[in-house]
């Protein structure tokens, strides 16, 4: 489990999509904060007002994000092409894919989480 958590530590901040993932994780970070101040009921009907807006972006920007991060990846790889052997390309090919296949897993899961999120404030919103 520990080899699993160090890989994946190293895949995030290491791969050159590292500022993919912080800005997802930002999103995510977002939409908790929001969800915060909802739940809580805040005491101005018009701060809860103003936040759900945000919310939406905080939805809808991860998958966004998670697709431009596997751009980004295969891109990288895909330059590295003539100027590597082959079997140096399909390491590099390798490395690239693994940050093409992460950004976008973890941009659906935070959307996921983020949308979670947001239906929890709205019914909070409605009450």
């Amino acid at each position: 489990m520990m080899n699993l958590i160090e890989t994946v530590y190293q895949t995030v901040t290491q791969g050159q999509c590292a500022w993919i993932y912080a800005a997802i994780l930002l999103c995510l970070a977002a939409q908790i904060g929001i969800t915060a101040i909802t739940l809580m009921g805040a005491k101005s009907p018009v701060a809860v007002e103003r936040a759900l807006p945000f919310a939406e972006w905080a939805i809808n920007v991860p998958p966004s994000l998670g697709v431009l991060g596997t751009i980004v990846a295969l891109a990288s790889a895909l330059n590295a092409r003539e100027s590597l052997a082959a079997s140096e390309f399909v390491t590099v090919f390798m490395q690239n894919f693994q940050d093409a296949v992460g950004t976008t897993v973890i941009g659906g899961l935070v959307y996921a989480l983020n949308l979670l999120l947001y239906a929890l404030a709205e019914a909070r919103e409605q009450r």
